[in-house]
């Protein structure tokens, strides 16, 4: 199943060779995998992205820019790519515009297009990027303001980690759950 996807004229999908075609009334934008390991890989980057706050779905690339028009230089968002062999694009509030810039997936590593920085996941190269850079810097959350939930969530991944929550004393199987179904301090 390895192989490039390729694009068909009529405006459809193509999968590999192997795989068929993804006809135009597809209930999702994902789009065939090349492997069961991008398959699992994008499962849980999407499933994590449901948790984040700042994934937006389907939204098209001006309703994107719409929104972040009003906001600082530095907020981002992700969304759905339309684009057949891409995922997920970052759109972010530049300078003096928003701009888009689609996230790219090649052998089970995220990087950005015109990058050859490559990252194992979408948010390790999320947290690369707004520590590393001033072109994004704060995520733009569908609810606003954000719940304390997730706030409470966020302070507790940044100050002990994911990987400490199972052992930090006195939280409930329930409430470890929570703070585990987004580990990531973005």
């Amino acid at each position: 199943m390895d192989g490039p996807r390729k694009r068909r004229t009529d405006g459809g999908c193509w999968g590999t060779s192997k795989e068929r075609a993804i006809p135009d009334n597809w209930p999702t934008h994902f789009q065939p995998f090349r492997s069961q390991g991008e398959y699992h890989l994008i499962k849980e980057t999407y499933m994590y992205l449901q948790q984040s706050g700042f994934y937006w779905g389907p939204v098209s690339m001006e309703d994107a820019h719409h929104m972040l028009r009003v906001t600082a230089p530095g907020t981002f968002l992700i969304r759905d790519s339309y684009q057949c062999n891409v995922f997920f694009t970052l759109s972010y509030q530049g300078d003096d515009q928003p701009k888009s810039i689609r996230l790219l997936l090649t052998n089970q590593l995220f990087s950005l297009d015109g990058s050859h920085k490559t990252f194992d996941s979408l948010f390790a190269l999320l947290i690369h990027y707004t520590t590393k850079s001033s072109k994004i810097v704060a995520p733009y959350c569908r609810q606003r303001p954000q719940r304390l939930q997730q706030l409470g969530r966020k302070a507790v991944i940044r100050t002990y980690g994911a990987h400490a929550v199972e052992h930090l004393a006195g939280l409930s199987t329930s409430l470890k759950s929570y703070l585990l179904a987004y580990p990531y301090p973005v």
